[in-house]
């Protein structure tokens, strides 16, 4: 029996078919010199409609290194928090605390003191104001079209 690996769009696998914005040419007339605006159709592409984060397998090796499991804990929430595009994420210790369960705030210092180290983030001149290594973990498309 032949397998076709060929991806479908299937609920399962979170990709759906879109079309893309319809773009508006003009063409000019060269006898008359008239311009007419016409318009072309958008093209139908796949795209992955669940959202995601990118991690690097930088980030990936220093979570299976690390012997702290607040630390593990804290890089997921991170990931989860981290906004399209976005650089930063805002890290309250009671907010996270309880969104853990922890119910000390040793655990969240210690974690943010461990990926400081491992430079996944770096405070920022702003009180719980994180910046984010792009080059661990990234929400959406760094390469500019």
């Amino acid at each position: 029996m032949a397998i076709n690996k060929q991806k479908e769009i299937t609920p399962l696998n979170g990709l759906r078919k879109v079309i893309t914005k319809k773009v508006v040419n003009q063409l000019m007339d060269p006898k008359t010199g008239e311009v007419f605006e016409v318009l072309q159709a958008g093209e139908e592409k796949v795209i992955d409609s669940l959202p995601f984060v990118k991690v690097y397998y930088e980030m990936l090796a220093f979570m299976v290194r690390t012997n702290c499991q607040a630390t593990i804990k804290l890089s997921l929430y991170i990931m989860n928090d981290l906004e399209y595009k976005d650089s930063y994420v805002y890290l309250r210790s009671s907010e996270v605390c309880k969104d853990l369960g922890w119910k000390t705030k040793g655990p969240f210092y210690k974690a943010v003191k461990g990926l400081i180290e491992a430079n996944v983030i770096k405070r920022s001149e702003i009180v719980n104001l994180y910046y984010v290594n792009p080059n661990m973990v990234f929400n959406g498309n760094r390469i500019k079209k």
